[in-house]
């Protein structure tokens, strides 16, 4: 053989390594990924979009967005004439939790850090607890979302748990 066909022949083989190489990486590479990295993310997102478009939600019976509400439950301030901010969050995390999620079939549990402000859909004809237990550590999830509210003595996070 000459030394131009042996230089071709080994250029081949090389090519070929590579190649075979890069179908190696790409048939493991995505092993075991049955679009759970993108349904994770897709999950983050839009947790993250509810958060951020509830704590800017007006309150009706405030004239209020919600961040200003919670930052008087958190502070222990009468707020909206008087009434008691905690309950007023209370009832509007259940209204629009319900209007959203739980109509969407979503498994959830939703609460302000520091308070007793927490709501989780219940399955009243089997038992009276929540469907998503964050406090159970069998419970498995599949992702939290955290929103920060500041107030005087800090900040407190509006957490979103997704329930697998």
């Amino acid at each position: 053989m000459r030394k131009g066909q042996m230089e071709m022949i080994g250029l081949v083989f090389v090519v070929v390594i590579i190649v075979f190489g890069i179908l190696l990486y790409l048939k493991f590479s995505t092993r075991g990924d049955t679009g759970g990295i993108t349904k994770r993310a897709e999950v983050t997102q839009s947790q993250s979009a509810f958060l951020v478009a509830l704590k800017e939600t007006d309150i009706p019976s405030c004239q209020a967005p919600f961040w200003r509400v919670a930052k008087a439950c958190l502070e222990n301030d009468p707020f909206c004439t008087g009434e008691d901010a905690c309950a007023v969050l209370q009832d509007t995390i259940q209204t629009i939790a319900d209007l959203t999620l739980t109509e969407q079939g979503t498994l959830y549990d939703i609460r302000l850090k520091g308070t007793d402000v927490q709501y989780a859909p219940k399955d009243t004809s089997t038992t009276p607890e929540p469907l998503c237990d964050v406090e159970d550590l069998n419970e498995e999830f599949l992702i939290s979302a955290a929103q920060p509210i500041a107030h005087t003595g800090g900040q407190a996070d509006l957490l979103l748990t997704i329930c697998k």
